[in-house]
């Protein structure tokens, strides 16, 4: 394993124990319809709007859901990456331009994803101090 690699998935393994506590924000649905009013559970969004939660920023609110779909949607472009790349490397049989293309769209799917999940965790955070 070269030098690079190892130090990738050292920076990677960090950057997970980094961004574990964190994760209870990704559990959220972001269309479900409750809030917690005085400890009782709610399911209308009426009920939530008129109470004073914000319909813009608040626990299920526009930009939350927004940004949710779309981290979605990128996280599942940089997935089917990674395995283009995976799959360009299998078949490379051996040429190293091939292999370092293989490398580097790997690369690039691996930092797209951390990008994403420290995007999600940046935004969480924001809309959890709003």
């Amino acid at each position: 394993m070269s030098n690079f690699f190892k130090k990738l998935l050292l920076s990677l393994t960090v950057l997970t124990a980094l961004l574990l506590p964190a994760a209870p924000a990704f559990a959220l649905n972001p269309f479900s319809q409750v809030c917690n009013i005085n400890g009782s559970a709610k399911t209308s969004s009426a009920v939530c709007a008129s109470t004073g939660g914000d319909p813009l920023t608040g626990k299920n609110g526009i930009i939350r859901k927004v940004s949710v779909v779309i981290a979605t949607i990128a996280g599942i472009f940089a997935v089917i990456v990674l395995v283009m790349g995976g799959i360009r490397f299998i078949t490379s049989g051996g040429n190293p331009e091939q292999v370092s293309q293989a490398k580097r769209t790997i690369i690039y799917a691996v930092i797209g994803l951390a990008a994403i999940v420290l995007g999600q965790t940046l935004i969480m955070f924001i809309l959890s101090k709003v």
